[in-house]
């Protein structure tokens, strides 16, 4: 899914000829012996999907679930360091909408 920055997870297995892609926040995976899962938890920075917070996951390998939260943090500031460091304005003004 190469550098998209943007929450998704797909699996695959021998018995399957398609993927699988899921838009969801709490994932639970299934436990086909052969299949492989791919996920890209987001961005905690320059997300690219719409949504401005900070995406990450967490996976529980025991319980089989992965989880991927979103939570707020101070988009100001960031901006703010960005510009300060000298980087390209549209780099700071997209994460106040996550484009």
């Amino acid at each position: 899914f190469g550098h998209t920055h943007v929450v998704a997870a797909y699996h695959w297995s021998s018995g399957m000829q398609n993927v699988g892609h899921v838009h969801a926040t709490d994932i639970r995976i299934p436990d086909h012996g052969d299949a492989c899962f791919l996920v890209n938890c987001g961005a905690v920075g320059q997300p690219r999907d719409g949504d401005p917070r900070a995406a990450y996951g967490i996976l529980d390998t025991e319980t089989r679930t992965l989880l991927l939260p979103r939570v707020e943090y101070d988009v100001v500031t960031a901006q703010a360091k960005i510009l300060g460091a000298g980087l390209p304005d549209v780099l700071a003004q997209r994460l106040a909408v996550g484009r």
